[in-house]
């Protein structure tokens, strides 16, 4: 079983246990044959009992009641019939949403067209972050267009409204082959669709009321809050510690070849970081090869070395 084969690996933070349900999906009706949320319940308990750190993604239904959304984006039915895991710290809700390219849905043709979409997302997905209910993760999104037409509008708001709620997404898809999305990559499968990453960077901005900017670089991170140990043996530690910001810690998202390795750029884990897991004080040679290959693939990406590098330190792109 893969919850018990990738226990313990930090690579791995979760399951997103079913990709879009749609069509019978229903949720909360109680029907065994067709309601997502109680299979969602089995299958999260299941995997928590064999795998209890991992995070469950639960992505919603098509339809609930008369209302029709995306293939799993509608959480409208969590409200009144939550999922029930043993362990409710480990829920984390998901929504798909896309934009034109991939179906017209009719708010995209009404005259209150964007003023419209936060009410729409709100009611289907968000209200579940912003009242406080449960965690949402944005698992797709995505199209190709970034410009002023309604799919550019579109994805433009869409990204906005997840900065101002500081809610987290992945971003659809890497590959161009996607025919109604497109990709980061464009058609050449080499060259990366540098209107969209311009467009991701926006994501890094701190919203307003909000004191903490994002790292120069990289194109696109994910903000993780770490407590920091009050004890780390001092042997261990890497010599970039004195540069740890506070606690607040952004990590880039991992380009392509990233080996993940622990205590490296890629690593969500600050503590590996402050004890110097693969610095140049770790004995183990196989973690100082892993995070010395990291530092340099950050380098290479974003033309700056890694805030905490041990190793690759030089200025500027070898690319």
């Amino acid at each position: 079983m893969l919850a018990q084969r990738y226990r313990g690996n930090p690579t791995i933070i979760g399951a997103d246990l079913h990709n879009e349900p749609h069509s019978r999906a229903t949720w909360g009706d109680g029907n065994p044959q067709t309601d997502w949320r109680l299979a969602a319940e089995r299958a999260g308990n299941a995997i928590l009992a064999v795998n209890p750190d991992w995070l469950m993604f639960v992505q919603g239904v098509q339809r609930v009641g008369n209302d029709w959304y995306w293939w799993g984006g509608n959480l409208i039915g969590a409200r009144d019939f939550p999922v029930r895991l043993a362990a409710p710290n480990k829920l984390v809700y998901s929504t798909h949403d896309y934009g034109p390219g991939v179906y017209r849905q009719p708010w995209f043709s009404t005259p209150d067209f964007p003023s419209n979409l936060p009410s729409i997302w709100q009611k289907h997905w968000a209200y579940l972050q912003q009242e406080g209910i449960a965690p949402v993760f944005v698992g797709e999104f995505g199209g190709r267009s970034v410009g002023q037409d309604v799919e550019g509008v579109w994805q433009q708001s869409l990204l906005g409204f997840l900065r101002s709620n500081r809610m987290s997404y992945t971003y659809w898809s890497w590959n161009p082959n996607s025919s109604d999305t497109g990709g980061m990559l464009t058609d050449d499968w080499a060259t990366l669709d540098q209107r969209k990453l311009a467009m991701l960077a926006s994501y890094n901005a701190a919203p307003a009321g909000l004191d903490a900017p994002p790292l120069a670089g990289p194109p696109e991170t994910t903000q993780i809050t770490t407590a920091i140990g009050a004890s780390l043996p001092p042997s261990g530690r890497a010599a970039t510690v004195d540069r740890v910001p506070a606690a607040d810690y952004r990590v880039p998202m991992p380009p392509p070849g990233a080996r993940l390795a622990p205590g490296g750029p890629f690593d969500p884990d600050l503590n590996h970081v402050l004890a110097g897991v693969g610095g140049p004080n770790d004995p183990d040679p196989a973690h100082r090869q892993v995070r010395a290959h990291d530092e340099q693939l950050y380098l290479q990406v974003f033309g700056t070395p890694w805030p905490y590098a041990a190793y690759a330190t030089g200025g500027g792109s070898s690319r």
